[in-house]
């Protein structure tokens, strides 16, 4: 007896296997397959997003609640000996495309305000002036809401982010004596 239960014990787990890899192969061949364009929608995305946290979990609210202010870097991009600010090491992404088309990388401003004082307004370099408030949403994610003001003109963008992950926004491109430069925002909710 002791050795038909071996066999049905064999038996039961090959079966089980057998299962669980047709299983498998039908929920891959369900998954809709990304066309080329989509795909690379999806790596851009992937390099803008570089090595942050990834999304919180919105069932530990706890460290999204501790969200008690918004950082806002003004950064400028432009040609040169490629070097990133040393200040701004921990933001890979802005090595890679779109930012990398600007190697030289530095930090001109860096400015946090509570969120009991939002919206604040950070000056920029080409007299222009940025304005960003934030929202806290359910799912603990934060929408940030940014106007830039330059030369007579508005320009508006909303973004959703969580706590220490960074929005970026190109505010000016061709500063400079040679036009080869941008004016590049990056806001954070700390």
């Amino acid at each position: 007896m002791l050795r038909c239960i071996r066999i049905g014990h064999f038996r039961a787990i090959v079966a089980l296997s057998v299962a669980v890899n047709l299983l498998a192969t039908q929920v891959s061949a369900a998954q809709p397959q990304l066309s080329e364009d989509q795909n690379h929608r999806v790596r851009v995305h992937q390099a803008m997003r570089g090595a942050q946290q990834p999304a919180q979990n919105p069932a530990q609210p706890s460290q999204a609640a501790a969200a008690t202010q918004v950082e806002v870097l003004v950064l400028r991009g432009s040609q040169g000996a490629p070097s990133i600010d040393p200040s701004l090491g921990q933001l890979p992404m802005l090595r890679r495309p779109p930012f990398s088309v600007y190697p030289r990388i530095s930090l001109i401003t860096r400015s946090s305000s509570a969120f009991a004082n939002l919206p604040t307004t950070v000056s920029l370099p080409n007299n222009g002036t940025v304005s960003v408030s934030a929202q806290r949403q359910a799912d603990g994610r934060y929408t940030l809401s940014i106007q830039v003001e330059n030369a007579g003109r508005r320009r508006a963008m909303q973004g959703t982010v969580t706590i220490g992950e960074p929005f970026f926004f190109v505010a000016s491109r061709g500063d400079g004596a040679d036009g080869s430069s941008a004016v590049i925002l990056a806001f954070f909710v700390r």
